[in-house]
């Protein structure tokens, strides 16, 4: 008698969302199931069960599974998952599939898994430094970019992100056109570290064919290296993620394209498509953070940095003796440290490469000082006058002076200003006196703005030490071929959601939708280069 061969299927978990199980048997409603015994997150995987300490029988209803049929593990016959760099190849394509998929390369030191013209990256949450050296780098530049190969050439190498980015330097060098990376993920994905990486691989695939330097581009190491100002700046603790990014950037790596196109273009020792600068467009900046967060997440990291530099007092010298709790904007932290360095020596960072990108004396105390009026402007308190209700007073009066010196401006300027708005008719302007609560309001918008206003002036700083020199041959930005790297915050829906949340979110979705069209454009296009036929209603 022929021996029945074994199911191996996924069943639904409210804990593990999917299970790997085997098939004993079912009926016309339910299934008769196996399911390990002891289950954790770390040894739950599709291997026949073969690290299962026990089994238990289960029933599951067949209704819950879409045409009561349960998915099935692309395993082989011994029940050992099969592996797959592109998960086009999957002989199951569902949920279940796909997730175990990435979970058994990511548990085999795999980050990076391909589905057709994407990779998919699962942060490993520390630095695999052999799949990131010289030869490697070199390695898929020279096949991606520099080698004519038959068939599609990264058939016969790993998933990775090099891949996209050497495929983006191609196709502007080789065939002209304008490239963008878009790296998308929830927060604490590692997007920023990928748009890094990116932007260094980009850089090395222009030194040709037989090239295998450690050298970086200069431009991309001034981008690099002020990376730490717009993670300063930028930055914030999160309840997910010690240094998760509160704003988008739009990366540009300008290229002096030269004589691209030309058809003798991968037999030469260099390439004619050279990076010459770069600029960096930011948005989305989450300014709220800046005078509320929640209990266990920080504001922005520049306000812890500047509370524990050691020489703090020289920016104001009212500084010195103040702790973070000081400052209501600050307020009680759990930690001084992220990604293992104390916020004062993050601070001696940060003001290191301010100075490298030209912003010293002078403007260096300017923008500390800017940072400082912010949180001091968090302390100014206000109660309703005696006389009126709907007026309002300043109750911290020292606090009050101390922001006037540091402004520099008139302590009866600076009292209008916060109590009262200016209303403009045709004929007349007047003053409208504002209650308590609107007097903060207006405070708290002002702190808002005028952190907003410094960070943009510190990306402009950086766009002016990566711009290109004023002699560079190119005479005008329309000369350079662009490939632009997108990062963007991901999907977070907080206990309390402002509206910055639901323009990240909303973003998120508009990015989803565009991902999805171009993947079913990309099929449609297959289907028709391969003439199979394609009814409207199916695409």
């Amino acid at each position: 008698m022929r021996e029945r061969k074994t199911q191996y299927c996924f069943i639904r978990d409210p804990e593990f969302a999917r299970l790997p199980a085997i098939k004993e048997g079912n009926n016309n409603t339910h299934a008769q199931v196996k399911v390990p015994q002891y289950k954790d997150e770390q040894s739950i995987f599709c291997d026949g069960g073969k690290t299962a300490k026990g089994w238990e029988e289960d029933e599951v209803p067949l209704s819950d599974y879409n045409r009561g049929v349960l998915p099935m593990q692309n395993v082989n016959a011994s029940g050992d998952l099969k592996s797959f760099p592109d998960m086009v190849n999957l002989p199951f394509l569902h949920e279940a599939g796909i997730l175990y998929n990435l979970k058994d390369r990511h548990g085999n030191g795999k980050p990076y898994t391909r589905t057709g013209d994407i990779i998919i990256s699962v942060n490993p949450l520390q630095w695999f430094k052999e799949i990131y050296t010289e030869k490697v780098r070199s390695r898929y530049a020279r096949i991606l970019v520099w080698e004519n190969t038959e068939g599609d050439p990264r058939s016969q190498m790993e998933p990775h992100v090099y891949e996209t980015s050497a495929l983006s330097y191609k196709g502007l060098a080789f065939d002209g056109g304008d490239q963008s990376i878009l790296v998308s993920g929830e927060s604490g994905a590692g997007k920023t570290e990928t748009v890094k990486i990116c932007m260094n691989h980009i850089a090395s695939c222009q030194q040709g064919p037989r090239s295998c330097s450690s050298e970086m581009s200069p431009v991309v190491q001034r981008v690099l290296e002020s990376n730490p100002l717009l993670e300063a700046f930028g930055n914030a603790k999160t309840v997910r993620n010690d240094n998760s990014s509160r704003f988008g950037k739009y990366i540009q790596l300008q290229f002096d394209k030269g004589d691209k196109g030309q058809q003798e273009f991968r037999s030469r020792e260099k390439a004619t498509c050279v990076l010459a600068c770069s600029k960096c467009d930011a948005y989305l900046l989450e300014k709220n953070r800046v005078v509320s967060h929640e209990a266990a997440e920080r504001t922005f990291h520049i306000f812890y940095q500047i509370v524990a530099a050691k020489d703090k007092s020289k920016y104001w010298n009212k500084l010195a003796g103040t702790t973070n709790e000081s400052f209501r904007f600050v307020g009680k932290t759990d930690t001084d440290t992220i990604e293992g360095m104390k916020d004062a020596d993050h601070f001696a960072n940060t003001v290191q490469v301010l100075e490298e990108i030209g912003v010293s004396g002078d403007r260096l105390m300017t923008l500390m000082q800017a940072i400082i009026i912010v949180m001091q402007l968090g302390n100014i308190t206000f109660v309703p006058d005696s006389k009126d209700d709907d007026h309002s007073v300043i109750a911290s009066q020292r606090e009050f002076s101390d922001l006037c010196e540091l402004m520099c401006v008139p302590v009866a300027s600076m009292v209008v200003a916060l109590t009262e708005r200016t209303m403009k008719t045709r004929n007349e302007t007047y003053k409208v006196p504002l209650n308590p609560a609107k007097a903060l309001e207006v405070t708290e918008s002002f702190a808002k703005e005028i952190y907003g206003r410094a960070f943009l002036w510190l990306v402009q700083c950086i766009n002016d030490a990566t711009a290109p020199e004023i002699n560079y041959k190119s005479g005008t930005m329309s000369d350079f071929g662009i490939i632009g790297l997108l990062d963007i915050f991901g999907f977070e829906s907080f206990v309390c959601n402002r509206f910055e949340q639901l323009c990240i979110n909303y973003c998120n979705e508009k990015l989803q939708q565009k991902f999805t069209e171009d993947i079913f454009r990309s099929v449609q296009e297959e289907y028709e280069r391969e003439g199979i036929p394609l009814d409207e209603n199916q695409v």
